[in-house]
C-alpha cells in the first residue's frame, strides 16, 4: 500500500457556476460516501486502502489527473 490514507477527489455540485469543488479527505469517506454520491459524478483516482487488513483496489472514476490538479482544467470526464 502507499501508506498515505487521504485522496483528492472533484466533488460535484450540480452547479453550472462551479459544477465540482476539490475535497482531499481519508480514502475511505470516499469508498462510504461519495462513490455514489451526487449521480456517480464525482471526480477520484482510483487507489489501494486498507478493507479490515485486505490489500483492496477502489477503481477511480474520471481523469485521475483533473482532480489532482484540484478540478481545474476540464470536465473531469466525470460519468453524467
Amino acid at each position: 500500500m502507499d501508506g498515505d490514507h487521504r485522496v483528492p477527489y472533484c466533488h460535484a455540485t450540480h452547479s453550472a457556476k462551479n459544477p465540482y469543488v476539490y475535497i482531499e479527505t481519508d480514502k475511505y469517506a470516499v469508498v462510504r460516501a461519495h462513490e455514489k454520491h451526487q449521480d456517480l459524478e464525482d471526480v477520484y483516482p482510483g487507489f489501494w486502502y486498507d478493507d479490515h487488513g485486505v490489500e483492496t483496489w477502489f477503481e477511480g472514476r474520471g481523469d485521475p489527473a483533473f482532480a489532482q490538479n484540484g478540478c481545474e482544467g476540464g470536465s473531469g470526464g466525470g460519468i453524467g
